[in-house]
């Protein structure tokens, strides 16, 4: 991500964040069952990997002070074949 700010790569990466998550112009389309449209504003904006399956997608813009989004971390859904079972916890 740091790479892709510097290099103004930006919006290629945001329009890769997931196959639920859409960038156009300067705009960032999530998942919503009850959408609305939030302004960024001086926000700054976080993107935070996460690893709960590959078209998860979680966001959050209740903080004043920052927007976050969470997006499936890439290559997760290469990282175990399907047919594998868990591995078994520790003890």
């Amino acid at each position: 991500m740091g790479v892709a700010v510097v290099s103004n790569a930006l919006p290629s990466v945001l329009a890769g964040l997931g196959p639920k998550i859409c960038f156009a112009g300067e705009t960032l389309y999530v998942p919503d069952p009850h959408p609305e449209t939030f302004e960024r504003g001086p926000r700054r904006v976080v993107l935070v990997g996460i690893v709960s399956g590959y078209s998860a997608s979680v966001f959050s813009f209740d903080r004043s002070d920052v927007v976050w989004f969470g997006y499936p971390v890439p290559g997760l859904n290469t990282s175990r074949p399907s047919s594998s079972p868990a591995p078994a916890p520790s003890t």
